[in-house]
């Protein structure tokens, strides 16, 4: 079959783009074609993926797909075959994805995933909240249940709780190559803390676990915190540690390469964090305790172990009632026995995450998928709306004596 997958980018290191990457591969090695369309492929990501993969960049603005009259240049410009399934990445690529779609006949099949534990369309831009609106309600009206994806039963509640009471489609969890780290060498060494992901909003525990690491110290307990990533909450947390005086314990690493994931985790006593990061570092044999989602309280549901599949990070109907920082206390106190016994029994629910198993489960899927267009009206208020935007855009540049072309 032959597969296009939407990115907004390659070189940002995020639980989607990672996704792509092992989903790409699986599929080229099992001898199907992958060609990956973007607004710019950056080089920095390029060796991510699989030499077989055709990685394209359309340069025509990162709205470009989703515009009728832009997409049949895009793809008469870079000779895209028709793929038999386009497959976007949130509800924006799913508005693309079925635009797109349209550019080629028959019309291929067209899937979406929702791979973020929230969806909501609070804005401090009027023009953003609209553009999200429109985009939903193409995705909830136009999309039938078998064009959806969503990575756990909590993500579908939580979206059946904000948006739309009667939501269906398909729960796929993540697919992870768990089977590289298994063999990954292992030195834990007692209080080692280590977290592996974007500084951004919604992986809210890089700001709080700074103070649980100044209390950790305060209480007598030997801890270190050695975090990896990059993104815009990384002033944020810098200050933080200095004004914590934690800086001596707490250590910021900036991006990890992805092939060096197991080497962060060599001497790693607990992982905190969520998402793929998380089931990779269970994988390595490090106890995961797994962060919930835009939560500044520094709660949690406890180790990867103990969650449902698929959750890595969704907060569930029921409040949590732990905190991170007795989780980390507690596996501190296990005897060396004890801990090897409960980093086993995380690794054992990492595992449940196999690329093999959930491609099987993507391929079925596929099958059932249809095709899916998007609504005319729809369209035209979402075109003329970019239109908007841009001439607003535009004027304020002029305002400002900038040299706009409009």
């Amino acid at each position: 079959m032959n597969f296009l997958f939407l990115l907004k980018y390659t070189h940002i290191l995020g639980g989607v783009e990672t996704l792509a990457v092992r989903m790409s591969r699986w599929l080229v090695s099992h001898g199907h074609t992958v060609i990956i369309l973007s607004n710019r492929i950056d080089k920095s990501g390029d060796s991510l993926f699989d030499k077989r993969v055709r990685l394209l960049s359309h340069e025509q603005g990162q709205y470009a797909l989703g515009c009728s009259w832009k997409v049949k240049k895009i793809c008469k410009k870079l000779n895209i075959p028709r793929p038999d399934l386009i497959k976007g990445f949130d509800p924006e690529s799913c508005w693309e994805a079925s635009v797109l779609s349209q550019a080629f006949t028959p019309s291929p099949k067209v899937i979406a995933g929702v791979y973020l534990p929230t969806v909501s369309t609070t804005s401090t831009r009027l023009f953003r909240e609209t553009r999200q609106k429109m985009l939903l309600q193409h995705f909830e009206k136009r999309l039938n249940r078998n064009n959806r994806l969503f990575i756990s039963d909590e993500q579908l509640e939580n979206y059946r709780k904000e948006r739309a009471p009667l939501m269906e489609g398909h729960v796929w969890p993540l697919a992870v190559d768990v089977g590289r780290f298994t063999s990954a060498q292992r030195q834990p060494r007692k209080g080692s803390l280590v977290s592996i992901g974007r500084l951004s909003p919604m992986k809210e525990y890089n700001l709080y676990m700074v103070d649980v690491v100044a209390r950790l110290v305060r209480s007598g307990l030997d801890v270190t915190w050695d975090v990896y990533g990059d993104g815009p909450d990384e002033e944020h947390v810098k200050n933080l540690i200095h004004e914590s005086g934690m800086e001596d314990r707490i250590r910021l690493h900036g991006r990890l390469p992805y092939d060096r994931f197991q080497d962060a985790l060599l001497n790693a006593y607990i992982f905190v964090g969520m998402g793929t990061a998380a089931v990779e570092a269970a994988a390595c044999g490090v106890p995961v305790v797994v962060a919930i989602a835009h939560d500044p309280t520094g709660m949690t549901y406890g180790r990867i172990s103990r969650l449902p599949m698929g959750n890595i990070g969704d907060r569930m109907i029921r409040p949590p009632h732990l905190f991170v920082e007795d989780e980390i206390k507690a596996i501190l106190e296990l005897t060396p026995q004890h801990y090897a016994r409960e980093a086993e029994i995380d690794r054992a629910a990492a595992l449940q995450y196999d690329m093999e198993q959930r491609m099987q489960h993507f391929m079925d899927i596929v099958e059932r998928a249809t095709p899916c267009s998007p609504n005319a009206i729809l369209k035209i208020a979402y075109s003329a709306h970019l239109r908007i935007e841009q001439a607003r855009l535009c004027l304020s540049r002029k305002r400002e004596g900038g040299n706009a072309q409009c």
